[in-house]
């Protein structure tokens, strides 16, 4: 049977999953910042290839 995510992290040492949290955070906080940069990249481009 498979466990879900909430059913493995009870198992763990608490170190770890705080630590894997922190990571989590991280990468979302990353993904997020270039995310938003890119499609304002792409809004740009678009608007320039519209043009005639």
């Amino acid at each position: 049977m498979a466990r879900s995510l909430d059913d493995i992290l009870n198992d763990e040492k608490p170190e770890l999953v705080a630590r894997a949290q922190q990571r989590a955070r991280e990468i979302l906080k990353s993904q997020d910042s270039p995310s938003s940069q890119e499609q304002a990249d792409s809004q740009d481009s678009d608007s320039h290839s519209h043009q005639d």
